[in-house]
């Protein structure tokens, strides 16, 4: 597991796969997308500065989320 990914788990899907943020993994984004939005904030998202998220964890986290493949749907 490299960086990116602990930081995805740790921090990430705490809005992400608890159904506060949107689904981020599968969605086929390129890499340079995810990076964008990390920066800069989307709607509620905050932007993760540097002192969040040095650019090389930023880089691992973004490869990795472009890799990902969508969640399984919850069974009912």
């Amino acid at each position: 597991m490299g960086p990116g990914q602990r930081f995805y788990e740790k921090t990430c899907a705490k809005c992400h796969e608890a159904g506060i943020g949107p689904v981020i993994k599968g969605r086929g984004f390129p890499p340079a997308t995810y990076m964008i939005i990390a920066r800069n904030g989307m709607n509620a998202m905050p932007a993760f500065r540097v002192t969040d998220i040095d650019d090389a964890t930023l880089q691992d986290l973004a490869e990795y989320l472009s890799k990902t493949k969508a969640p399984e749907p919850a069974k009912k």
